[in-house]
């Protein structure tokens, strides 16, 4: 159901990234009431085409339900969007360095696995940082930790 209805504002992204050529999007909003909800909430819909290089432009709809007003661009670009980039660098941490390693009897060996794991999370963000101006800067820290740092490009 929310597809049909971001459907025309897909059809604005489309038409728009096959002009220029790069990413678009085109944010919208709509009430809507799923069968189990009491009431209808509001629904902020990101209708995004993605393009990269050497691949097919792709649809990437998104939809959030929330409480808060305002602009549909702003509520999902600075309330919803920061909180994704949050939860990706926990995920880094738990996925990459390993903190959620804590197989150890006894409490403070455990601990200190997890001291050990957000120390490098924060030497890796240092880098991220002293990285910036080049295809590294917004790296994760898998692709930080197996680089070649003779690869280093400015971009």
């Amino acid at each position: 159901m929310l597809a049909a209805i971001a459907e025309p504002l897909l059809e604005c992204s489309r038409l728009a990234s096959c002009d220029s050529g790069e990413s678009e999007r085109r944010y919208g909003e709509t009430q809507y009431q799923a069968g189990s909800w009491e009431q209808p909430r509001r629904v902020v819909i990101k209708a995004e085409v993605t393009r990269y290089p050497g691949r097919a432009a792709r649809d990437n709809p998104r939809f959030l339900v929330t409480n808060l007003s305002g602009d549909p661009s702003g509520v999902y670009e600075r309330a919803y969007a920061p909180r994704g980039d949050a939860e990706n660098r926990i995920k880094e941490l738990k996925a990459d360095l390993h903190s959620d390693r804590t197989s150890c009897t006894r409490f403070l060996a455990n601990q200190f696995r997890l001291m050990l794991a957000s120390i490098a999370f924060v030497f890796y963000q240092e880098l991220r940082l002293q990285a910036a101006g080049t295809t590294l800067a917004r790296a994760q820290v898998a692709t930080l930790r197996e680089s070649d740092s003779s690869n280093l490009v400015a971009g």
